[in-house]
Protein backbone atom coordinates (compact mmCIF):
# COMPACT_ATOMS: atom_id res chain seq x y z
CA UNK A 1 0.00 0.00 0.00
CA UNK A 2 1.41 3.35 -1.06
CA UNK A 3 1.54 6.05 1.60
CA UNK A 4 1.16 9.78 0.83
CA UNK A 5 4.33 11.40 2.24
CA UNK A 6 4.12 14.74 0.47
CA UNK A 7 2.55 16.49 3.48
CA UNK A 8 1.62 19.45 1.33
CA UNK A 9 5.04 19.70 -0.36
CA UNK A 10 5.10 19.63 -4.12
CA UNK A 11 7.13 16.56 -5.07
CA UNK A 12 9.81 16.71 -7.75
CA UNK A 13 8.84 16.20 -11.34
CA UNK A 14 9.88 12.68 -12.34
CA UNK A 15 10.71 9.56 -10.36
CA UNK A 16 12.78 9.33 -7.16
CA UNK A 17 15.25 6.47 -6.79
CA UNK A 18 14.91 3.74 -4.20
CA UNK A 19 17.07 5.47 -1.60
CA UNK A 20 14.89 8.59 -1.85
CA UNK A 21 18.03 10.72 -2.17
CA UNK A 22 18.42 11.59 -5.82
CA UNK A 23 15.55 13.53 -7.37
CA UNK A 24 15.40 12.96 -11.10
CA UNK A 25 13.50 16.21 -11.60
CA UNK A 26 13.55 19.74 -10.13
CA UNK A 27 12.55 20.32 -6.51
CA UNK A 28 11.10 23.82 -6.05
CA UNK A 29 13.05 26.10 -3.69
CA UNK A 30 9.74 27.01 -2.06
CA UNK A 31 9.46 23.35 -1.09
CA UNK A 32 12.74 23.44 0.81
CA UNK A 33 14.85 21.67 -1.79
CA UNK A 34 18.59 21.73 -1.11
CA UNK A 35 19.84 19.44 -3.87
CA UNK A 36 22.21 16.52 -3.58
CA UNK A 37 26.01 16.77 -3.37
CA UNK A 38 27.60 14.48 -5.94
CA UNK A 39 29.98 14.57 -8.86
CA UNK A 40 27.29 13.83 -11.39
CA UNK A 41 26.77 15.06 -14.91
CA UNK A 42 24.03 17.23 -16.32
CA UNK A 43 23.14 16.21 -19.86
CA UNK A 44 22.07 19.46 -21.42
CA UNK A 45 20.33 18.99 -24.74
CA UNK A 46 18.58 22.32 -24.40
CA UNK A 47 19.42 25.56 -22.62
CA UNK A 48 18.84 25.31 -18.85
CA UNK A 49 18.42 28.22 -16.48
CA UNK A 50 18.78 28.10 -12.70
CA UNK A 51 17.25 31.05 -10.91
CA UNK A 52 16.18 32.26 -7.50
CA UNK A 53 19.34 32.14 -5.43
CA UNK A 54 21.24 29.34 -3.76
CA UNK A 55 24.27 27.27 -4.71
CA UNK A 56 24.88 24.91 -7.61
CA UNK A 57 27.58 22.32 -6.92
CA UNK A 58 28.82 19.94 -9.61
CA UNK A 59 31.94 17.83 -9.27
CA UNK A 60 33.83 20.32 -7.12
CA UNK A 61 32.65 23.35 -9.09
CA UNK A 62 30.41 25.69 -7.11
CA UNK A 63 28.40 28.56 -8.52
CA UNK A 64 26.65 30.92 -6.12
CA UNK A 65 23.49 32.34 -7.61
CA UNK A 66 22.23 35.68 -6.24
CA UNK A 67 18.58 35.89 -5.29
CA UNK A 68 17.93 37.97 -8.39
CA UNK A 69 20.49 36.19 -10.56
CA UNK A 70 20.46 33.45 -13.16
CA UNK A 71 22.93 30.75 -14.18
CA UNK A 72 22.44 29.60 -17.76
CA UNK A 73 23.76 26.25 -18.97
CA UNK A 74 23.93 26.50 -22.74
CA UNK A 75 23.46 23.54 -25.05
CA UNK A 76 25.82 25.20 -27.54
CA UNK A 77 28.91 27.38 -27.04
CA UNK A 78 28.37 30.37 -24.77
CA UNK A 79 28.13 33.67 -26.60
CA UNK A 80 28.73 37.00 -24.84
CA UNK A 81 26.58 39.87 -26.03
CA UNK A 82 27.49 43.35 -24.83
CA UNK A 83 29.94 43.98 -22.00
CA UNK A 84 30.34 41.08 -19.56
CA UNK A 85 31.79 41.98 -16.16
CA UNK A 86 33.28 39.42 -13.79
CA UNK A 87 33.36 41.42 -10.61
CA UNK A 88 35.21 41.19 -7.32
CA UNK A 89 33.90 39.12 -4.43
CA UNK A 90 32.01 42.08 -2.99
CA UNK A 91 30.11 42.48 -6.24
CA UNK A 92 30.91 46.17 -6.50
CA UNK A 93 31.14 46.06 -10.28
CA UNK A 94 34.72 47.31 -10.33
CA UNK A 95 35.36 44.76 -13.06
CA UNK A 96 38.45 42.64 -12.54
CA UNK A 97 37.83 40.98 -15.91
CA UNK A 98 35.65 42.28 -18.71
CA UNK A 99 34.71 40.87 -22.09
CA UNK A 100 33.72 43.90 -24.17
CA UNK A 101 31.76 43.36 -27.35
CA UNK A 102 33.66 44.62 -30.38
CA UNK A 103 36.73 45.51 -28.30
CA UNK A 104 38.17 42.38 -26.70
CA UNK A 105 39.23 41.31 -23.21
CA UNK A 106 40.26 43.74 -20.48
CA UNK A 107 41.72 42.94 -17.08
CA UNK A 108 41.19 46.29 -15.43
CA UNK A 109 39.65 48.41 -12.76
CA UNK A 110 36.65 50.65 -13.36
CA UNK A 111 38.96 53.39 -14.62
CA UNK A 112 40.26 51.16 -17.39
CA UNK A 113 43.84 50.80 -16.13
CA UNK A 114 45.21 47.34 -16.80
CA UNK A 115 45.89 44.80 -19.52
CA UNK A 116 43.81 44.77 -22.69
CA UNK A 117 43.75 42.40 -25.65
CA UNK A 118 41.78 43.86 -28.53
CA UNK A 119 39.84 41.99 -31.23
CA UNK A 120 42.88 42.18 -33.54
CA UNK A 121 45.13 40.51 -30.97
CA UNK A 122 47.06 43.65 -29.99
CA UNK A 123 48.06 43.61 -26.33
CA UNK A 124 48.36 46.85 -24.37
CA UNK A 125 49.47 47.66 -20.85
CA UNK A 126 47.70 50.57 -19.16
CA UNK A 127 50.41 50.99 -16.53
CA UNK A 128 53.92 49.86 -15.61
CA UNK A 129 55.11 46.35 -16.41
CA UNK A 130 56.05 44.47 -13.25
CA UNK A 131 57.89 41.19 -12.87
CA UNK A 132 58.09 39.58 -9.45
CA UNK A 133 57.12 42.85 -7.79
CA UNK A 134 59.95 44.79 -9.46
CA UNK A 135 58.86 47.57 -11.80
CA UNK A 136 59.80 47.50 -15.47
CA UNK A 137 61.86 44.34 -15.58
CA UNK A 138 62.37 42.18 -18.67
CA UNK A 139 60.83 38.76 -17.98
CA UNK A 140 61.57 37.25 -21.39
CA UNK A 141 63.36 37.98 -24.65
CA UNK A 142 62.70 41.57 -25.70
CA UNK A 143 62.05 41.81 -29.43
CA UNK A 144 62.01 45.14 -31.26
CA UNK A 145 59.97 45.65 -34.39
CA UNK A 146 62.18 46.74 -37.28
CA UNK A 147 61.56 48.99 -40.24
CA UNK A 148 63.69 49.65 -43.33
CA UNK A 149 62.92 53.19 -44.44
CA UNK A 150 62.96 54.65 -47.93
CA UNK A 151 66.41 55.93 -48.85
CA UNK A 152 67.08 59.47 -47.65
CA UNK A 153 67.97 61.56 -50.71
CA UNK A 154 68.23 65.05 -49.19
CA UNK A 155 69.19 66.80 -45.97
CA UNK A 156 66.08 66.28 -43.85
CA UNK A 157 64.28 68.22 -41.12
CA UNK A 158 61.46 66.81 -38.96
CA UNK A 159 61.87 63.25 -40.24
CA UNK A 160 58.75 61.14 -39.79
CA UNK A 161 59.63 57.58 -38.78
CA UNK A 162 57.35 54.59 -38.39
CA UNK A 163 56.37 53.48 -34.89
CA UNK A 164 59.04 50.77 -34.91
CA UNK A 165 62.00 50.93 -32.52
CA UNK A 166 64.71 49.41 -34.72
CA UNK A 167 65.15 51.70 -37.75
CA UNK A 168 67.34 50.73 -40.74
CA UNK A 169 68.37 53.89 -42.60
CA UNK A 170 70.34 54.56 -45.77
CA UNK A 171 71.23 57.59 -47.90
CA UNK A 172 72.22 58.19 -51.53
CA UNK A 173 75.08 60.47 -50.43
CA UNK A 174 76.27 62.02 -47.18
CA UNK A 175 73.06 63.46 -45.69
CA UNK A 176 72.09 65.41 -42.57
CA UNK A 177 69.24 64.45 -40.28
CA UNK A 178 68.30 67.36 -38.04
CA UNK A 179 65.22 66.11 -36.20
CA UNK A 180 62.58 63.39 -35.84
CA UNK A 181 58.85 63.75 -35.28
CA UNK A 182 56.75 61.64 -32.90
CA UNK A 183 58.72 62.27 -29.74
CA UNK A 184 56.97 61.01 -26.59
CA UNK A 185 58.66 61.02 -23.19
CA UNK A 186 60.71 57.83 -22.89
CA UNK A 187 60.29 56.64 -26.49
CA UNK A 188 63.43 54.90 -27.71
CA UNK A 189 64.92 54.43 -31.18
CA UNK A 190 67.85 52.44 -32.47
CA UNK A 191 69.10 53.97 -35.72
CA UNK A 192 71.41 51.86 -37.88
CA UNK A 193 73.01 53.08 -41.09
CA UNK A 194 72.69 50.13 -43.46
CA UNK A 195 73.92 52.12 -46.49
CA UNK A 196 77.39 52.90 -47.78
CA UNK A 197 77.09 56.70 -47.34
CA UNK A 198 77.41 58.71 -44.11
CA UNK A 199 74.32 59.74 -42.16
CA UNK A 200 74.93 62.76 -39.91
CA UNK A 201 72.75 63.38 -36.84
CA UNK A 202 72.90 67.15 -36.48
CA UNK A 203 73.24 68.60 -32.97
CA UNK A 204 70.41 71.02 -32.11
CA UNK A 205 69.72 72.69 -35.44
CA UNK A 206 67.13 73.50 -38.14
CA UNK A 207 64.21 71.21 -37.24
CA UNK A 208 61.27 72.30 -35.10
CA UNK A 209 62.70 72.65 -31.59
CA UNK A 210 60.71 69.78 -30.07
CA UNK A 211 61.99 67.46 -32.82
CA UNK A 212 65.66 68.34 -32.55
CA UNK A 213 68.48 65.98 -31.65
CA UNK A 214 70.65 66.62 -28.59
CA UNK A 215 73.87 64.67 -29.15
CA UNK A 216 75.70 63.41 -26.07
CA UNK A 217 79.01 64.59 -27.51
CA UNK A 218 77.73 68.17 -27.85
CA UNK A 219 78.53 67.94 -31.56
CA UNK A 220 77.19 66.19 -34.66
CA UNK A 221 77.25 62.38 -34.68
CA UNK A 222 78.27 60.77 -37.95
CA UNK A 223 77.10 57.24 -38.65
CA UNK A 224 79.12 55.50 -41.32
CA UNK A 225 78.16 52.14 -42.80
CA UNK A 226 76.84 49.70 -40.15
CA UNK A 227 77.25 52.16 -37.31
CA UNK A 228 74.38 52.79 -34.90
CA UNK A 229 73.04 55.31 -32.40
CA UNK A 230 70.54 55.04 -29.57
CA UNK A 231 67.98 57.81 -29.17
CA UNK A 232 65.58 58.42 -26.31
CA UNK A 233 63.09 61.25 -26.17
CA UNK A 234 63.38 63.54 -23.17
CA UNK A 235 59.96 65.00 -22.42
CA UNK A 236 61.46 67.60 -20.06
CA UNK A 237 64.00 69.15 -22.43
CA UNK A 238 61.83 68.27 -25.47
CA UNK A 239 64.74 66.78 -27.38
CA UNK A 240 65.91 63.43 -28.74
CA UNK A 241 69.00 62.50 -26.75
CA UNK A 242 71.42 60.64 -29.04
CA UNK A 243 74.27 58.29 -28.02
CA UNK A 244 76.59 56.74 -30.59
CA UNK A 245 77.18 53.00 -30.12
CA UNK A 246 80.31 52.35 -32.15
Amino acid sequence: MQQDITNGITPPVGPIDEQQTSPAGVLSSTSGGTGKANAGTITNADDTEITGGGTLALGGFTATIPATGTVALKSAANTFNGTQTFSDAAGTGAGDLRAIAGQGIRIANSGGTGLTVDVNGATNLGNNLNCGGNAIKTCAILEYTSNTTAQITANTDNYALATSTFMRLSTDAARDLTGITGGVDGRTLLLVNVGAQNLVLKHQTTSTEANRILCSTGADITLSENQAADLIYDGTTLRWRAFKRN
